[in-house]
C-alpha cells in the first residue's frame, strides 16, 4: 500500500475506533460474550437461520421441526437483552459506513464501496 494511503488508512480506523457507536458495538459484543447462554442462542440462531437460507435459496421447504426451532430460538433471542443490545449497536454502527464511504468517494470521484466487490475487468 502506498505510504501516505496506509497512514490515512490507520488514522480512519483509529477515529473510528473511538467512536461512540464503534465503541458501544464493542460493549455490547463483549457482554454477549460474557453470557455464555446468550452467545449460544445467537449462535443457534444464526445456524438456524443459515440452514432456513439455503434451503430456500435451493428451492426447498424447510421441515417443519426447524421452523419451529427457528421460531423459539428467535423468541429467545428477541427476549435476551443482551442480544437486542448488540443488535441495536450493530445497526447504529451500519449506519455509519455510508457516511464514511461518502466522505472517501467525493474526494476522488468514484463510490468507494463498490471497489471492494470488483474482482476484475
Amino acid at each position: 500500500m502506498h505510504p501516505p494511503v496506509e497512514t490515512a488508512a490507520h488514522a480512519l480506523a483509529e477515529q473510528l475506533r473511538n467512536a461512540p457507536e464503534v465503541t458501544a458495538l464493542a460493549g455490547a459484543d463483549a457482554a454477549v460474550a460474557d453470557f455464555p447462554g446468550a452467545r449460544q442462542t445467537l449462535d443457534r440462531l444464526q445456524e438456524l437461520q443459515l440452514v432456513f437460507a439455503q434451503a430456500q435459496q435451493g428451492g426447498d421447504t424447510p421441515d417443519p421441526e426447524t421452523l419451529a426451532e427457528l421460531q423459539g430460538v428467535n423468541r429467545d433471542a428477541q427476549a435476551n437483552p443482551h442480544i437486542l443490545a448488540l443488535a441495536q449497536a450493530q445497526q447504529r454502527a451500519q449506519e455509519l459506513m455510508p457516511q464514511i464511504n461518502a466522505a472517501i468517494s467525493e474526494p476522488i470521484g468514484i463510490d468507494f464501496s463498490q471497489l471492494a466487490g470488483r474482482g476484475g475487468c
